[in-house]
């Protein structure tokens, strides 16, 4: 697992890339999984969203990140459907 810094923030292709969601396989399912968090009332990744349209930016900070695997590592948040 990579090295995530509770104080920084992380973009979903700079996640992607960081591998830090292993059975997250490609990029666009990254954008669904924060996308989707974020119509349900953004309570899992609590995003930062800049900008509007095609040029709106997502920015996750790391300690929500770590609280997400920490979920799924005690089993309380499924990976799948």
């Amino acid at each position: 697992m990579p090295k995530i810094k509770s104080d920084a923030y992380y973009s979903p292709l700079m996640m992607f890339k960081m591998r830090m969601f292993m059975w997250i396989k490609s990029y666009d399912t990254m954008k669904r999984w924060i996308k989707k968090d974020i119509n349900n009332g953004n309570i899992l990744f609590r995003t930062i969203q800049q900008g509007t349209g095609t040029a709106t930016r997502y920015l996750i900070k790391g300690d929500r990140i770590l609280r997400v695997l920490n979920l799924v590592k005690k089993g309380r948040l499924t990976t799948h459907k």
